[in-house]
């Protein structure tokens, strides 16, 4: 199994995992964006060629951070906003011909919610475990005093795989440069 995704901040990417580690038994992927999930991803040097093209044309970008919502009583999560995240997440669907079918079970396509899952009361394969909901509102009230709600350049993507209950990286995607004006510079 394989999914693309964009690695957080460095800062939010050490808060994430450090409260990760406080409470959960085990972690089988690191923080991310999932930009791409499992369905129609393969190692194929067509499908990878594919995945190459789009993201290599496409300019880096900014996420921001919105705030911490749960989808259920199941996941906790920090919901994002970023237009072009968006923009790149339906072309890699659509030039993976993703079938109506996996975009409702993956939450693809229109489904599409951006976010950076935090906590899971349940997993599949056994990935992470260590939760349930009362861990989850810990876990939500503790994140909410943290500095994490800055927006963040995405200058690459990573393909990851699933090996031995875990995900790995295991090949890098570089968008394309380009200026991007801060604030400060634009006033």
């Amino acid at each position: 199994m394989y999914f693309i995704g964009i690695v957080p901040s460095e800062d939010m990417y050490t808060e994430l995992t450090n409260l990760q580690e406080k409470y959960m038994n085990k972690i089988g992927v690191e923080p991310h964006v999932t930009l791409k999930a499992q369905s129609q991803l393969n190692e194929s040097h067509e499908r990878l060629n594919q995945i190459h093209n789009i993201i290599s044309k496409t300019k880096q970008f900014y996420i921001t951070p919105k705030t911490i919502k749960f989808f259920g009583e199941q996941v906790l999560y920090l919901s994002l906003e970023s237009p072009e995240l968006i923009k790149l997440h339906n072309q890699l669907v659509d030039i993976l011909k993703v079938p109506k079918e996996l975009k409702e079970h993956y939450f693809e396509g229109e489904l599409f919610v951006p976010h950076i899952t935090i906590g899971k009361t349940t997993f599949t394969n056994d990935i992470s475990t260590g939760n349930n909901y009362t861990t989850l509102l810990e876990m939500k009230k503790e994140l909410q005093n943290k500095n994490i709600f800055q927006p963040f350049l995405v200058k690459k993507v990573y393909l990851y795989k699933y090996t031995n209950n875990r995900y790995e990286r295991i090949k890098t995607f570089y968008l394309k440069k380009s200026r991007i004006y801060n604030r400060e510079e634009t006033n």
